[in-house]
């Protein structure tokens, strides 16, 4: 759990560092001048302000976010603040709901007077920010918001210091057509939530994997709910399919612990014990999700038990690891590992 919790911390604190060289610029054209030989100084903070999922399907993530930017704030503050100024973090709770986040960004600009926003956590919600920041002519700064959606509406006061998830797959999908034949997928399987977020990094796979050879076994016909909780009949026909490799398009807890579950019951992909991520070599079947996989795996499975890497391989673009909660199964998972350099 901590492995995954402090990676995205570390991915937050990297926007929000990106995002704070954006803040200095935009609070330096937006200074006081004068043209008298004492200038005042303006001790008044600097408001920020932000909507945060504190509750709801994107709570986890959320708090994560919440706290990168009190980091980032911490941070700024010991050194000075901006200009001179103090950071003061204005921000109330959306609940993972696209209305609230509406609201609270009507109330940050309209009650709060806030100087600048920052952007909530994940696609769904930073297209219910931007057009409130757009209509107001306010600056927004995002770093957790990267699906296709927000980039291609036209938002031009939207800053966005993430890559688009869009590509996310690419290094995944590189991987598999990169196996030498003899050990290389044949079969796809797909299935994805119908969230902007995944559906993007789903058809990003799809083409890459449909040019690079392999045969689609499976296609989910239409996007799952978002708030379906039991997948389990999804993952019963992707196993009946056979395919060598399983997609998933997946952002919450929930349907991606269905998913895995039921995998496990069926004894799909090898999966066994506790150690399931073996799967990437044990059956040359691979199973990935595009968030919630390396969670689930960390909070449902590992229940916070600390992993030891047994194998890493590095390439001239990307590096893959082999994580495992028990360090005896580490040898064996090398020697699988070396058969496949």
């Amino acid at each position: 759990m901590k492995l995954h919790y402090f990676a995205r911390l570390r991915r937050t604190l990297y926007a929000s560092i990106t995002a704070s060289l954006i803040l200095l610029f935009v609070v330096a054209c937006g200074g006081t001048t004068t043209t008298s030989t004492t200038t005042p100084v303006n001790t008044t903070p600097i408001k920020i302000g932000f909507s945060v999922s504190l509750a709801g399907d994107f709570s986890a993530d959320g708090k994560a976010l919440l706290m990168g930017y009190q980091l980032w704030q911490d941070a700024v503050n010991k050194r000075g603040g901006l200009l001179g100024r103090q950071v003061q973090l204005v921000y109330y709770n959306d609940s993972s709901d696209p209305q609230q986040v509406t609201t609270n960004y009507q109330k940050l600009i309209g009650s709060d007077h806030v100087n600048l926003l920052l952007g909530p956590f994940s696609t769904l919600l930073t297209v219910q920010a931007a057009p409130v920041a757009q209509r107001y002519g306010y600056t927004l700064i995002e770093g957790a918001g990267t699906g296709q959606k927000v980039f291609n509406s036209g938002f031009t006061t939207l800053f966005g210091a993430s890559a688009p998830s869009q590509v996310y797959l690419g290094a995944f999908a590189q991987y598999i057509l990169s196996l030498p034949p003899d050990q290389r997928p044949k079969t796809v399987a797909y299935a994805t939530v119908d969230n902007p977020f995944a559906i993007p990094q789903v058809d990003y796979a799809k083409k890459v994997f449909a040019d690079g050879g392999l045969q689609t076994v499976f296609d989910l016909p239409q996007p799952y709910p978002e708030e379906a909780t039991d997948v389990s009949a999804i993952a019963k026909q992707i196993i009946h399919s056979g395919a060598d490799v399983v997609v998933l398009g997946t952002v919450g807890v929930t349907d991606s612990v269905s998913f895995i579950k039921t995998f496990k019951q069926q004894h799909y992909n090898g999966i066994r014990g506790s150690t399931p991520i073996r799967t990437l070599n044990s059956s040359k079947t691979t199973l990935l999700s595009l968030v919630a996989l390396t969670r689930t795996l960390t909070r449902v499975l590992f229940k916070g038990t600390p992993l030891h890497r047994c194998w890493s391989r590095p390439s001239t673009r990307f590096k893959v690891s082999i994580m495992s909660s028990s360090s005896r199964n580490c040898a064996r998972i090398r020697s699988i590992a070396c058969k496949v350099r």
